[in-house]
């Protein structure tokens, strides 16, 4: 089994927590942004044995807590999308991405996130993508997330509020323990694929059941992008699923003929 180590660092004022597998010292290094709320808690199993695997075939595997998130400092309430971009540069700088280009894995809004990233920060070493079911929309994002209250609120026969509305006209909202400032929500609502993947390096767009059209990709698939689908459960929807051996296999595979 491939190392395993925690590390807290320090990301402005900020402290973030980031779990690491493998070899420090190893050439080719991976920093995963993770999906957002439940989905993060729900896919740990699945990404954290994925970074093991990648880390016994020789790969640095980083996975991310954002600030306000996880094992990391701070409180969701407080956090600003700055954050977030600002946790990102730290850990790439901490893996020596100015040294050793270092490639990106994103899943659901954690490659929506690095997209943006992307745009802010086109200059940073990076070499590869691997996108595993990106959301498109940070809008249609914070509906899906907010509509989780009204699904509670439904059961106990409570009158119908789009709370999605409600933080974007001033209120702090609470889903599922979850208390989202209104700042943030409208930043993740302004959020939208732009591809920016596409002219920096090589990406692998990963996708459980049916391929995107290019019409839901927003932009044509070209050289520099390569979609693939894989069968298997939505984990990041489901818990209690804690491997992904399809997604797994054509991640490593991309990755290391993509070099």
């Amino acid at each position: 089994m491939a190392s395993y180590q925690g590390h807290f660092i320090q990301a402005g004022e900020r402290t973030i927590y980031l779990a690491c597998f493998g070899d420090m010292q190893a050439s080719k290094r991976l920093v995963f942004a993770p999906p957002f709320a439940e989905e993060m808690n729900y896919s740990r199993a699945v990404v954290a044995r994925t970074a093991q695997h990648l880390a016994t075939r020789g790969w640095y595997v980083v996975l991310v807590d954002y600030w306000g998130t996880g094992d990391s400092g701070g409180d969701l309430e407080q956090v600003r999308l700055h954050h977030w971009l600002a946790d990102m540069d730290a850990v790439l700088s901490w893996v020596g991405c100015d040294e050793t280009p270092v490639a990106l894995w994103g899943l659901r809004f954690g490659a929506l996130l690095i997209d943006y990233y992307l745009s802010v920060k086109p200059s940073r070493n990076l070499s590869q993508f691997i996108f595993w079911q990106p959301q498109l929309s940070g809008r249609r994002m914070m509906r899906q997330f907010f509509r989780l209250r009204q699904v509670q609120e439904a059961f106990s026969g409570k009158q119908r509020v789009d709370w999605l509305a409600r933080a974007l006209e001033g209120d702090t909202v609470e889903v599922s323990g979850y208390r989202l400032s209104p700042e943030l929500v409208r930043e993740i609502c302004a959020l939208s694929w732009q591809g920016h993947a596409l002219r920096v390096g090589a990406s692998l767009w990963l996708e459980v059941g049916q391929p995107p059209s290019e019409g839901a990709l927003g932009f044509p698939v070209s050289a520099g992008l390569e979609v693939q689908t894989c069968e298997g459960p939505a984990f990041w929807q489901v818990p209690d699923v804690y491997h992904a051996p399809a997604l797994q296999a054509v991640s490593h595979a991309w990755l290391e003929g993509a070099v």
